[in-house]
């Protein structure tokens, strides 16, 4: 059985991050036309690290639910947990995986308001929730805690219904030290592209 990845991040956040990379390409062609090229090479640095600061604020961060376990991307470390380490799923102020050793709290999946989960359910009704899928075969959707709580829970339990995981609490459910286990990983791209534009941003200002 291979279902298809699911992907669930903020649309406000790809579409303020879309917003603020327009204005700062709008502010770099404005100091084109008064200062010129050597302006605007003064100046790509600090309108670079604005959209870069929203993208991997709301945009990067997401949570994936695949056959293989659940990803969570926060802003400065991604965690996967595998299924024989999942122990379940909350919704707090905030969705939260827990796996054996551990809770990891997903940025990307905030709890929805009062509001919005009237809205929800008045939508139901037969409708489909809003996602575009990649050239990877991922389903990307938009997140809440409530949503995708309910999308890992369900993806557990076809994967116990198919006979590929044992249930949660059973003994020879738990990971072992052979075993799959929690994996952490600082996102040492991004934050190097953040520092390193920060850095130049600094000199910028400086020699400005």
């Amino acid at each position: 059985m291979v279902n298809a990845t699911r992907v669930f991040s903020s649309t406000f956040g790809r579409v303020l991050t879309a917003a603020v990379a327009v204005v700062a390409l709008l502010a770099l062609g404005s100091v084109v036309a008064t200062d010129g090229l050597g302006g605007a090479l003064l100046w790509a640095a600090p309108c670079t690290l604005v959209p870069a600061l929203v993208w991997a604020l709301f945009w990067n961060p997401r949570v994936e639910v695949a056959d293989g376990g659940v990803t969570v991307v926060n802003v400065l470390r991604t965690v996967h947990v595998p299924w024989p380490a999942y122990r379940g799923v909350e919704v707090a102020w905030s969705l939260v995986v827990r796996a054996d050793d551990e809770a990891v709290t997903a940025w990307a999946a905030p709890r929805s308001s009062g509001t919005a989960n009237r809205t929800a359910t008045r939508r139901r009704g037969g409708s489909v929730q809003p996602s575009e899928h990649d050239g990877a075969g991922r389903r990307w959707e938009n997140s809440s805690a409530e949503q995708v709580a309910r999308v890992i829970a369900e993806r557990h339990t076809q994967l116990v219904a198919a006979g590929h995981l044992r249930p949660v609490g059973a003994p020879e459910a738990r990971a072992t030290a052979e075993g799959p286990r929690t994996t952490k990983r600082w996102n040492v791209a991004v934050l190097a592209a953040v520092l390193g534009l920060g850095a130049a941003t600094a000199v910028c200002v400086i020699l400005g």
